[in-house]
């Protein structure tokens, strides 16, 4: 039987980064992955966005953006349709009904919300300081955070602490008359959250999808499966067992503690510390178990909110889609 200091239940790309990690820091590792490749739902796609730098440079990821798209065309009914060009970063409009007005300011809230995220971007990935801990370390990390907001100058830290709880409707309301404009940057802001436009805070998941991509329109893309297969090699060379076409049947657990996991064929690894990357509903109610669950703890499990926001659609079409006012050979992300 063998003993693992960790083992992680489902070999996504979640998994599989925490399995690296997890075995650079010297821990044996086993990652159990029920279907026959790993990725998990990674694998359904056909590029990826958002993913974080930090993860990249600390598990030598080299993957390059396969970015061939560098325009922006948001579609209209009446034919008006707005088409930005991005050049590094820098947008200009190269076909709009918008007023120069309403340009421009729309190039100045693209421009705050960039200067806003790259502020933003310095609390990604740090541990949350606890606030009533009473210990130094969190205390500086505190005065660091607000120093680096106040850095910002007073015009600007007060914009941020105004818009960062608002939702991205209001604030666009207040700025722009152009509904084609609103109607972009809307868009990217709740684009696979749980969120509309009026939702409080969705000008702060726009803000941190600008401060991963470093584009507020998501125009880098990764490859899923050359991005899976590095994952899979640095587990790989980090000594990480992972076992394939295995489904977990329980997590064993012995005087509330745990003990290992058993598979469906009835094989049994052991470790102190099970990691499961499904749902918690899955996690605590079917591979845990309720009877070791206190009541309250099974009722707040069974409320838990979650709900999906992504399907994939995939079209087969007889004859090229035909735009007005678009140039059929105009290439770029089309919203």
């Amino acid at each position: 039987m063998k003993n693992f200091d960790i083992i992680i239940i489902g070999g996504g790309h979640n998994g599989l980064i925490a399995a690296s990690y997890l075995s650079k820091k010297g821990k044996k590792v086993l990652v159990v992955e029920k279907n026959e490749r790993v990725g998990g739902l990674a694998e359904y796609a056909n590029s990826l966005n958002c993913v974080s730098p930090i993860i990249k440079k600390e598990l030598n990821i080299n993957v390059a953006n396969h970015n061939q798209i560098n325009r922006i065309i948001s579609l209209e009914d009446n034919q008006n349709h707005t088409v930005l060009e991005d050049n590094n970063g820098i947008l200009s409009f190269l076909k709009t009904n918008a007023e120069e007005e309403d340009q421009q300011k729309f190039l100045s809230i693209i421009n705050n919300y960039k200067l806003f995220s790259k502020t933003l971007s310095v609390f990604m990935f740090q541990k949350p300081p606890r606030v009533k801990s009473g210990k130094r370390s969190d205390l500086l990390q505190l005065i660091s955070m607000g120093w680096k907001i106040r850095k910002l100058g007073k015009k600007n830290m007060r914009e941020l602490l105004r818009i960062i709880g608002l939702n991205i409707a209001d604030d666009l309301e207040d700025n722009l008359n152009n509904n084609n404009l609103m109607g972009l940057l809307s868009h990217e802001a709740v684009l696979g959250t749980n969120l509309g436009p009026r939702s409080p805070g969705s000008i702060l998941t726009l803000l941190y999808k600008q401060a991963i991509n470093d584009n507020i329109f998501n125009l880098n893309k990764i490859e899923v499966a050359e991005y899976i297969n590095q994952l899979e090699d640095c587990c790989n060379k980090n000594t990480v067992e992972i076992i394939k076409s295995s489904e977990v049947k329980k997590i064993l657990t012995q005087n509330n503690s745990v003990t290992g996991v058993q598979l469906n064929n009835g094989e049994v690894f052991e470790s102190k510390c099970v990691m499961s990357n499904s749902d918690p509903k899955t996690t605590y109610l079917n591979l845990l178990g309720a009877e070791i669950l206190d009541t309250d703890f099974i009722r707040r499990t069974k409320n838990f909110r979650n709900k999906g926001n992504v399907a994939k659609l995939e079209l087969a079409l007889e004859n090229e889609i035909n735009i007005n006012n678009i140039d059929k050979n105009m290439y770029g992300k089309f919203i």
